[in-house]
């Protein structure tokens, strides 16, 4: 199967892109501050990990049944990184062209919430406002920096692995895999 036509590549596309317009209706209605919330980060997650084992499974159709726990962990990584790759890249674009103010609005409407969360908590004020000061002194671009792009890559990984290795246990052919021969494949 070649790689673009793999069901992996063409779902990861799907959920990028989903997320991508959801983003876009949002800051474009000038709801720019729901995409902090809990609501849209669990929706998109909800969205995704349906998505991955569709994919998932239909990668599994295309390996005639073969498919194996490596080959499903694969096409996770796959559908993750694609993901992962559009949103970060999509972010970008929208912060240094599109509005380069948006990473100071990000800034503020994180502090806002931060607060908001922070005292629904019970958090001593004292507490919260060491908190906020310390967000505040941070540079709004930090986020969009190399390192920072990095540390995100590296926290996304393994995350992404998690969550590609749970979904690639249940969606694997249930013949044996002999690479897993010694940890009670069945």
């Amino acid at each position: 199967m070649q790689f673009f036509q793999r069901p992996a590549v063409r779902f990861g596309l799907i959920t990028a892109l989903i997320s991508i317009v959801v983003w876009l209706a949002m800051y474009l209605s000038g709801n720019i501050e729901r995409v902090f919330s809990g609501l849209y980060v669990t929706g998109l997650m909800v969205i995704s990990i349906v998505l991955l084992v569709i994919s998932n499974l239909e990668e599994r159709k295309a390996f005639q049944g073969h498919y194996n726990f490596v080959e499903a962990l694969k096409s996770g990584l796959i559908f993750l990184a694609i993901g992962w790759v559009m949103q970060v890249g999509f972010n970008q674009v929208m912060s240094r062209a599109v509005d380069p103010e948006l990473p100071q609005i990000q800034k503020e409407i994180l502090i806002s919430t931060t607060e908001e969360r922070l005292a629904n908590w019970n958090m001593p004020q004292a507490e919260i406002d060491k908190v906020i000061e310390g967000m505040e002194k941070s540079d709004p671009w930090e986020a969009l920096s190399l390192t920072s792009t990095v540390k995100g890559l590296a926290t996304y990984s393994v995350v992404a692995l998690i969550i590609a290795s749970l979904v690639a246990i249940f969606t694997r052919s249930k013949k044996k895999d002999p690479l897993l021969e010694d940890f009670g494949n069945s």
